[in-house]
């Protein structure tokens, strides 16, 4: 009887042994599985990551190109209103102009200036300063009196004429190469991109017309 007890008791153990090593097996395979799973998961986590991070790195950098060529546009205009500001808190005359075509020989004041603008033409706009490379804008009156810009019209293509800086010193000839009317608010060709040095000379198309305005270019040859 002890015998026969003992026999079933060893049975119920290998059997409950056996049941456990199954449990363990089975459940071993599934949270291997689940592991697996996981680690994948996160990979793919990772990459998705890596690619949203790049994307942003790539859109800040072309957020960057735009916005420091934005800047440098605003610089740009910032140093010509400056330039002119400069020069026409001087309170003198910037250069001489001789046009031989039209028998001018006259001083060029500094900036706009009703009684000034009476005796001798003003600048109104540069781009780096007179004879330096850009566009440099001179007003006079067209009195049609044979003064001043009044013959500005007889100027034609390929005409020259003089400008003498007074602030460096230096006189270059300047050759026509456009010549039209347009509005008095027209401000299109005041930064016209040069690497010569351009004078744009504006008048009054006749003595009672002052909202279309006669411009004449000009550019020196080296």
């Amino acid at each position: 009887m002890k015998l026969k007890n003992l026999v079933i008791g060893l049975i119920i153990c290998i059997a409950i042994i056996i049941i456990l090593a199954i449990y363990l097996i089975t459940n071993g395979s599934k949270i291997q599985t689940r592991k697996n799973q996981i680690e994948e998961s996160n990979a793919n986590l990772t990459q998705i990551d890596n690619a949203k991070k790049e994307n942003e790195n790539s859109n800040k950098t072309l957020v960057g190109i735009v916005e420091n060529k934005q800047t440098e546009d605003q610089e740009e205009y910032k140093d010509a209103a400056m330039i002119t500001q400069d020069l026409q808190e001087m309170d003198i005359n910037v250069g001489r102009l001789n046009i031989p075509k039209t028998h001018l020989d006259t001083d060029v004041y500094c900036k706009q200036n009703a009684n000034k603008m009476e005796e001798v033409p003003c600048m109104l706009y540069t781009n780096e300063g007179p004879n330096l490379p850009g566009v440099t804008i001179l007003v006079g009156h067209n009195r049609a009196n044979d003064t001043l810009f009044s013959n500005n019209s007889m100027l034609e293509e390929n005409d020259e004429f003089y400008f003498r800086d007074y602030i460096n010193k230096v006189e270059k000839k300047y050759v026509v190469y456009s010549k039209f009317v347009t509005s008095s608010t027209d401000v299109s060709f005041y930064n016209t991109p040069s690497n010569s040095p351009i004078i744009a000379m504006q008048c009054c198309l006749t003595p009672t017309d002052t909202e279309n305005v006669l411009i004449i270019m000009a550019k020196t040859e080296n």
